[in-house]
């Protein structure tokens, strides 16, 4: 965590400073106060978050520095790659040491001092720091009003993120399957694209920043978990774009640059029935977030694309399979 954190600083005023190399951790903070007093400009009736460095530049004095507390909150919450979330994190350093509090996680306690690179989790060694860290994380949250995650009531833990997979997960059968080798496939185009057919595949050749093929599927297929297998092949432009939804639902296929064919495979849950997909492709992580055919004139294509829902038992049950992150 000392990424981004642990960074020297130099303040250089000639005839200022005094050549002093504290090792007191400052903050950007203490900029504001430091400022001001440079200025000559009284402190305004406000609550004061840093400390001058004005003592840090002239005699090196860091007494005011050494146990003060600082404090992190990183509101950022997601989705990684493979699937698992996290979310926003807080922690606190106080001398050399610093809590961190990760919602969904055990506390972590750790001495930067022995441990700079933080490997070593003290917090359940170290019981009485650990609280003493927390309640001084815990009051300072409270104090500046920091909106903390809380449990969503409406989370199920069934839901499927879309995303691409490694596999077909288990227990899945065939739902629907179109090749792409002729006009009457059931995929046409949409928005933005030329298709030709090359080998008994359908070529997608952009005609604009955002191409699209689409079909209907009759009669509507019902809500629910689904995976998508596409097999394809892809020169050199970029991602995938697969919609089930009207609402820009996607699974999103990052498939290798190599003019070979591969299979991708995604997950995703519908929410309401199926009555039409969509493929967005070739797109391209380029500067507007879209492939730009002016500098990419490059083509994709598909040869089949499949649709899997999962098996029924003999009682009609849905058995419970990995597509669950």
């Amino acid at each position: 965590y000392e990424g981004g954190v642990r960074v020297p600083m130099f303040i250089h005023w000639p005839g200022r400073t005094a050549g002093t190399r504290p090792d007191a951790p400052v903050t950007l903070m203490d900029f504001y106060p430091t400022i001001l007093e440079l200025a000559g400009v009284p402190y305004p009736d406000q609550p004061q978050d840093g400390i001058s460095l004005v003592p840090l530049m002239t005699d090196g004095d860091a007494s005011a520095f050494q146990d003060r507390p600082l404090f992190w909150y990183n509101v950022t919450s997601g989705i990684e790659g493979n699937g698992e979330t996290f979310q926003p994190v807080a922690a606190v350093r106080k001398g050399n040491w610093r809590l961190v509090k990760n919602f969904e996680k055990p506390l972590e306690l750790y001495n930067l001092n022995a441990d700079p690179g933080e490997a070593l989790n003290l917090a359940v060694s170290h019981p009485e720091t650990a609280q003493e860290m927390e309640r001084l994380l815990e009051d300072w949250l409270a104090d500046t009003g920091v909106v903390t995650p809380t449990p969503n009531p409406r989370y199920d833990p069934d839901y499927v993120i879309p995303r691409q997979v490694d596999s077909l997960p288990e227990a899945y059968r065939l739902s629907k399957e179109w090749k792409l080798n002729s006009a009457d496939c059931g995929w046409r185009p949409a928005r933005m694209v030329k298709t030709s057919f090359v080998d008994g595949a359908m070529r997608l050749q952009a005609d604009g920043v955002y191409p699209v093929i689409s079909a209907k599927t009759e009669p509507g297929l019902p809500p629910g978990k689904y995976a998508v297998q596409v097999e394809l092949r892809v020169p050199t432009c970029g991602r995938i774009r697969f919609s089930w939804a009207s609402r820009g639902e996607v699974v999103e296929f990052f498939p290798q640059r190599d003019g070979q064919w591969h299979t991708l495979t995604g997950v995703f849950e519908a929410r309401e029935p199926i009555r039409g997909l969509s493929f967005a492709a070739p797109t391209h992580l380029h500067v507007t977030g879209h492939y730009d055919p002016s500098t990419q004139p490059d083509w994709i294509e598909v040869r089949v694309i499949r649709l899997f829902s999962p098996a029924t038992t003999s009682e009609g049950t849905t058995p419970r399979s990995r597509v669950s992150p």
